[in-house]
C-alpha cells in the first residue's frame, strides 16, 4: 500500500511554530496554529561535572531554532517527497511548488475559522525571501530565483539531516502521528490493535488492573476494536475500561477531568451498543472541525484514541 507522503508534506507546511515570549526561563516555547512545542532548558544532573553540563547546554543552544521550526518542517517535507520515490532535486522542486500554494490555502483557512471565532494565522515560509537569496553577485547565467529556492531547500534539507543524527527517528514519529490522526487505514488499525493488546497485557502484569495506565489502554483497545466494527468484543472492554478509569487514583483531585473521560466513554458505549461507529472519527472532525479542537480530547489519557482513531 502506498503511504500518504505527499499529503504529509502538505500537512507539515500548512503550519509553522514560531517562538513566543515567556517569563519562564526553564523552557523555550514555540506556537503555531495547531502546533505547540516546548524545549526544556538543560539542568545539571547529579554527578555531572561543570564541563559536561557546559557541553550539553551548548549543544542545546546550537540545536535551538532561531525564530521558528521552519528548517525542521522543510527538511521533513523534503524527506517525505524523497520517500515517495523522488530524487533529492525533484523533491526540492515539489516542495517549492507546494510552498507557492500554502499562503492562499492558509488565508482561506484563516477566513473560514475567523467566522467561527477561532484564530488562525496565515502561514508564510521565509525560504527564498531573505537577503541570503538575493545576492548581488550573479551565480550562473540563467539561474533564476525559483532555481535558487529549489537549491536552498535541497542543500538546507541535506545540512539539517546530517546535523541532526536522530532525524530518521523524528520523521518516523511525525509521520506516525500524522497517519494515526488523519490517514487511518486497515493496515494502521491492525497495527494499533496488536500494539494495544501488548500494552494492555504488560500493564496488567507489571502494574495492576486498576492503574490509570491500564485503564487508558483498556479504553484504547476497545476504541480500535469499535472502529473496526468488532462491536461484540469492544463493548465489554469499554465497560471494563470505564470501571478501571473510575477506580484509578488519578480521579481523586480532578473531578472535571473525570467527567470528561466518563462522558466520552459512555458516548462510545452507546454508539457501540447501537452498532454505530465511534463518537466522532478523525475524517468527520477534519471535515467539520478545526485541528485545534483535538487538544481537549488529546489531553485526556483514557480518551486518547478518540483523537487518534
Amino acid at each position: 500500500m502506498k503511504l500518504p507522503y505527499r499529503k504529509f508534506a502538505r500537512y507539515l507546511l500548512c503550519d509553522i511554530a514560531e517562538r513566543t515570549k515567556n517569563s519562564d526561563n526553564t523552557a523555550r516555547f514555540f506556537q503555531g496554529n495547531h502546533i505547540s512545542r516546548q524545549l526544556v532548558q538543560p539542568v545539571r544532573g547529579k554527578g555531572e561535572t561543570l564541563a559536561e553540563f557546559a557541553i550539553r547546554n551548548m549543544e542545546f543552544k546550537k540545536n535551538l531554532p532561531r525564530g521558528s521550526d521552519d528548517s525542521y518542517r522543510l527538511a521533513l517535507a523534503h524527506e517525505a517527497f524523497v520517500r515517495d520515490g523522488q530524487c533529492p532535486t525533484s523533491a526540492a522542486v515539489s516542495v517549492v511548488e507546494l510552498l507557492e500554494k500554502i499562503p492562499k490555502l492558509t488565508e482561506r483557512l484563516r477566513r473560514r475559522w475567523a467566522s467561527h471565532g477561532i484564530a488562525h494565522k496565515e502561514v508564510k515560509h521565509k525560504i527564498g525571501t531573505t537577503r541570503r537569496n538575493f545576492r548581488r553577485k550573479q551565480t550562473a547565467p540563467g539561474f533564476q530565483a525559483i532555481c535558487r529556492r529549489e537549491e536552498s531547500i535541497r542543500c538546507g534539507a541535506r545540512r539539517y539531516k546530517s546535523k541532526h543524527k536522530d532525524f530518521g527517528r523524528a520523521f518516523a514519529a511525525e509521520f506516525g502521528y500524522y497517519r494515526a490522526m488523519f490517514c487511518r487505514d486497515d493496515e494502521l488499525r491492525s497495527e494499533e490493535e496488536a500494539m494495544y493488546r501488548r500494552l494492555l497485557a504488560r500493564c496488567e502484569a507489571e502494574l495492576n488492573p486498576w492503574h490509570e495506565v491500564t485503564a487508558m489502554h483498556t479504553v484504547n483497545l476497545a476504541r480500535i476494536l469499535h472502529e473496526q466494527k468488532e462491536f461484540d468484543e469492544a463493548l465489554p472492554l469499554y465497560w471494563l475500561g470505564l470501571a478501571r478509569s473510575m477506580a484509578a487514583p488519578l480521579w481523586a483531585g480532578n473531578l472535571d477531568y473525570a467527567k470528561k473521560v466518563v462522558s466520552s466513554i459512555l458516548s462510545d458505549i452507546e454508539n457501540c451498543q447501537n452498532k454505530r461507529g465511534p463518537t466522532e472519527t478523525v475524517d468527520q472532525m477534519m471535515k467539520s472541525g478545526h485541528p485545534r479542537l483535538y487538544s481537549l480530547t488529546m489531553s485526556v489519557p483514557a480518551c486518547r484514541v478518540a483523537a487518534t482513531a
